[in-house]
């Protein structure tokens, strides 16, 4: 299996996981957009056992942002690293925007539609799910 690297911002923490995301959704929730300062985020599940931490661990710091998910992020920097889910133990949820290279991807929805911003136009003919569980 090829890997591809990722990293914070500041470099302090680095991640390694599959090259290949077959369900990569473009997320308009309003915590991705307050977290990414855009207007959504193109996010994608890897199995657990593929996301690898290289560097970093010690930096990570993380909060609860709701009942069943945890987000972690660089405590330097504030970069978004991962989301886990309780519901999904055996998975990670990452932000594309932390790949150093080129990923393989496979869009698949457009997620929290009812959140999106009214300027934002959707331009092709993924589903468009008004939200996301």
């Amino acid at each position: 299996m090829i890997k591809i690297t990722g990293s914070c911002h500041c470099a302090r923490v680095k991640i390694q996981i599959p090259k290949n995301l077959n369900d990569v959704r473009l997320c308009y929730c309003q915590t991705c957009q307050k977290l990414s300062g855009s207007a959504f985020s193109a996010v994608s599940m890897v199995a657990a056992h593929d996301f690898i931490i290289l560097k970093g661990q010690d930096n990570l710091t993380h909060y609860k942002s709701s009942p069943n998910k945890t987000r972690f992020h660089c405590k330097t920097c504030f970069s978004p690293i991962y989301v886990q889910l309780d519901s999904k133990p055996n998975e990670k949820r990452i932000r594309l925007g932390l790949l150093n290279e080129e990923p393989t991807v496979n869009i698949t929805a457009h997620i929290w539609v009812s959140e999106k911003p009214d300027w934002v136009v959707i331009n092709d003919d993924l589903p468009q799910l008004q939200e996301f569980v």
